[in-house]
């Protein structure tokens, strides 16, 4: 689980420096399938990143200023 972090992580690092390249060749850099790049894509999106890819200059992007927050917390008094 950490793993996935640390690449969701890195994902957002090499977005916000433009550095992301195509999905494949970012499949490659994070070591893990093409459709593994695409749903976390899909999953920072659907959290409100915004990505999209730049064709010109071959990389994904933010349509907003930002970064991609991971966060865990405990809160009192939820029940199952």
């Amino acid at each position: 689980m950490f793993q996935e972090f640390n690449k969701i992580e890195l994902i957002d690092y090499l977005i916000s420096t433009k550095r992301t390249g195509t999905r494949q060749q970012l499949s490659q850099r994070l070591e893990v399938s093409t459709r593994t790049v695409s749903r976390y894509i899909e999953m920072m999106n659907l959290n409100g990143a915004q990505i999209k890819f730049n064709r010109s200059k071959n990389t994904f992007e933010y349509a907003k200023p930002g970064r991609f927050v991971i966060s865990f917390g405990f809160k009192e008094g939820i029940n199952l």
